[in-house]
């Protein structure tokens, strides 16, 4: 799950920085047994309420604006079928003239779709801290996966936070409640 996790997060970021395996769901209720508790990033400059310690990794690639960097933070609950993971990478305010949030957040969700080859079955424009964002929930009904994905951007530095399900639905108050618990912390 974590190399296509990102694969992915590499397409949806070269695309907003140019342009401004999951566990088997053997048991789904595990699911409703988890407990979340707040992990602060500082170097992420954020906090979130997890399901456990993230575990976190680092990966380097190429884009049309030079070297990036991706930092990825995943908590995958045991037989829950489930994984909540947060994402950032810098891209830098400079790298970018006229940076264009709507477009950027547009290529990022066709790149995922794409690259997932799955659908996206819903789309909701919000904000975030004042900041424009998307939610997003893309479904590969081959495998029975659920993706929800919250995208958004603030200060050079784009964040992704992502839910996905394998073998039964995300309930949306979980997902809102995660997705709400991501909390920014000012840039120095």
């Amino acid at each position: 799950m974590t190399r296509q996790l990102w694969t992915l997060l590499a397409m949806g970021m070269v695309c907003l920085a140019t342009h401004g395996s999951l566990l088997a769901a053997d048991q789904p209720a595990a699911a409703d047994k988890l407990e979340f508790k707040t992990f602060a990033s500082a170097e992420g400059r954020f906090k979130i309420d997890f399901p456990g310690a993230p575990v976190e990794s680092n990966d380097e690639t190429d884009t049309p604006i030079g070297k990036v960097t991706y930092h990825l933070l995943v908590v995958e609950p045991k037989k829950s079928g489930e994984s909540y993971s947060v994402a950032y990478s810098d891209i830098g305010e400079k790298s970018v003239p006229n940076f264009n949030f709507e477009k950027a957040l547009d290529n990022s969700r066709d790149r995922l779709v794409k690259s997932l080859d799955a659908k996206l079955t819903k789309e909701d424009k919000v904000t975030v801290a004042g900041l424009p964002a998307r939610e997003l929930t893309i479904e590969k009904p081959q495998e029975k996966t659920i993706y929800r994905w919250r995208l958004l951007y603030q200060k050079g530095r784009q964040y992704q936070i992502i839910v996905a399900a394998t073998g039964h639905p995300l309930g949306d108050d979980r997902v809102k409640q995660y997705f709400d618990s991501f909390k920014l912390r000012e840039a120095n």
